[in-house]
């Protein structure tokens, strides 16, 4: 089995794509998991295609693996356990899925909009930018946020920033911030220049009958296209989130001393809160600051995280940004020359 036509054709290639579908996940079929295997010990370029999760990296349990052929299956896991075992090709495998989930390496199937802004930025390529102006799907106002790899977080960016060319990043930071931060001036300036076509609409009132919110301007639905630092310590209100809190406070933009007025969605009243805290279902009194807020809303891990962010706050405003960059590690790409299909057949 390990000689034969399949495992061969593997071994001379330098590139290897492995498509997870929704009809069958690509490590329940047998000769999947000892292609994988030998692309990984063949140091093959390896690229993930389809319906991939986090969740994908932890379900691998090769010995559970099936073939439609019984004879291929019986000598398919006598040669495993025969050689190395179930447990060495089920930790391989679970290792390279991992480095390449949400990375620049994953095939750009996830946000590819937000993978080709970031190529954008490494290569400060504006033209790839300008690319984008007019995809629906693009959201302008995403951040780089403390954890990565999450498709159902719109507010945050899905991929791994440092696996573009090891570029550097700050929690909090916007993609025009994030090309500024990288040199990348002439994506920066398109990525500018795009982002006006999503504007904030005219100043509103609360509504008097406290429940017609209207369109979605300055609620919690816009998500944190303005303040992003407000928008997440609102949020950290309404679920009592200390981490929301810390993120926040990463924003060297953040006015810890803003309050709730009467009125909201002025962005340029510095003074008084801009998103209309009722819709993200709080309790809200005129006159309040955010941390006075997260009491009367009985968000006392927020309340408390936000004192404790406001004692720091003087040292914190005066760093510099690059002081508080994560390390970057290093990241291996390999040359494509030829390619093989991994597809789970049923």
């Amino acid at each position: 089995v390990l000689e034969g036509p399949f495992v061969s054709v593997v071994r001379q290639a330098s590139r290897v794509l492995v498509v997870q579908t929704r009809q069958a996940a690509v490590f329940t079929r047998l000769w999947c998991v000892l292609e994988m295997y030998q692309a990984i010990q063949m140091n093959a370029d390896v690229r993930l295609l389809g319906s991939w999760t986090w969740e994908s990296s932890r379900n691998v349990k090769p010995q559970l693996a099936e073939c439609h052929s019984e004879t291929d299956a019986t000598k398919i896991s006598s040669a495993i356990e025969s050689t190395c075992g179930w447990d060495v090709i089920a930790r391989n495998i679970i290792k390279r899925v991992k480095l390449i989930l949400a990375t620049r390496d994953e095939w750009p199937k996830v946000r590819s909009w937000e993978w080709e802004l970031l190529e954008a930025i490494r290569c400060d390529d504006d033209s790839k930018v300008r690319a984008l102006a007019d995809d629906p799907e693009v959201n302008w106002a995403v951040r780089v946020g403390s954890t990565y790899g999450d498709p159902s977080d719109p507010h945050h960016l899905y991929h791994l920033v440092m696996s573009f060319g090891g570029m550097a990043w700050d929690v909090g930071c916007t993609l025009h911030e994030l090309a500024h931060l990288n040199g990348a001036t002439a994506a920066a300036a398109a990525i500018r220049a795009c982002s006006k076509h999503v504007s904030p609409s005219p100043v509103g009132s609360i509504p008097d009958d406290g429940l017609a919110l209207g369109p979605s301007h300055a609620t919690r639905d816009e998500g944190p296209l303005v303040r992003f630092w407000e928008w997440n310590l609102l949020e950290a209100i309404r679920l009592d989130e200390a981490e929301l809190v810390q993120e926040a406070a990463m924003d060297t933009e953040i006015n810890w001393e803003v309050r709730v007025a009467e009125n909201y969605g002025d962005i340029k009243d510095a003074d008084h809160v801009y998103y209309l805290i009722m819709s993200f279902g709080l309790r809200w009194r005129p006159g309040d600051n955010l941390r006075e807020t997260a009491i009367l809303n009985g968000s006392l891990e927020a309340a408390s995280a936000m004192e404790a962010c406001m004692k720091a706050s003087p040292s914190v405003a005066h760093q510099p940004r690059d002081r508080i960059r994560p390390a970057v590690c290093t990241l291996l790409i390999l040359q494509a020359r030829a390619t093989k299909l991994l597809l789970p057949l049923v």
